[in-house]
């Protein structure tokens, strides 16, 4: 085999020597896209130095312990039912309607009493010739309990207005179209007039035939007793 010759090992020096310095770069230079470091960049490491206990706070799953300082500053986000209850009876005392002379636009400002209901009181009320009960009110078709409950401690009564039927002198169909009587019963009350003659009281009216003591006792602010 022959010898290198000198040119020969002069280039094997050459290249281990490029090869070693290739290798040394790799190592002792700093990798291109590595991430930063904290110490690289002034405001990441301030940010850390100023947030780094927040960052460890529990999570929402946990207490969070700036809810205690707020709690104690008096606020509370939460419904306090005793708060508006007693705002509730405050406006109570400021609002009430007169059930005789409202009309539909003022009953309309109660609470759950729409359009619809408050044009089916106002046409009862006239049937009627007047409220002369506030519970009279349930009679109305299709007012919920609930609402009722909710609105008469809202209303006054004024009874001066009512219309009263003169029981002695009455018509058939006057007597009829009083919602609490129907034809029958104001047969009754014609026939027991030509029969037996006046009705002086509401204890007469019970000694009338079909004429219960519901019915009686329903008629009562409704009624005047003229014998003449």
């Amino acid at each position: 085999m022959n010898k290198p010759t000198r040119s020969q090992k002069r280039g094997y020096l050459m290249l281990c020597i490029l090869l070693t310095a290739i290798l040394l770069a790799i190592i002792l230079l700093p990798r291109r896209g590595e991430a930063p470091q904290p110490q690289d960049h002034s405001q990441l490491k301030e940010a850390i130095a100023l947030y780094g206990d927040e960052m460890q706070q529990p999570t929402a799953l946990q207490p969070a312990h700036h809810n205690s300082s707020y709690n104690q500053q008096g606020y509370n986000h939460h419904y306090e039912p005793a708060r508006h209850q007693s705002f509730e009876q405050k406006e109570r005392k400021n609002f009430s309607i007169e059930l005789n002379s409202a009309d539909t636009t003022q009953l309309m400002r109660l609470r759950g009493i729409g359009p619809v209901l408050a044009s089916r009181i106002v046409k009862y009320r006239s049937r009627l010739g007047g409220f002369v009960r506030i519970e009279q009110l349930r009679e109305v078709y299709g007012l919920p309990n609930e609402t009722y409950e909710q609105i008469a401690t809202l209303l006054t009564l004024d009874t001066t207005s009512v219309v009263r039927i003169d029981i002695n002198h009455a018509t058939l169909n006057d007597l009829k179209g009083h919602p609490y009587l129907d034809y029958y019963q104001a047969r009754a009350i014609c026939d027991y007039r030509s029969k037996v003659g006046s009705i002086k009281n509401y204890q007469d009216m019970l000694t009338i035939n079909l004429l219960d003591d519901k019915t009686v006792k329903k008629l009562h602010g409704y009624i005047q007793f003229n014998q003449q």
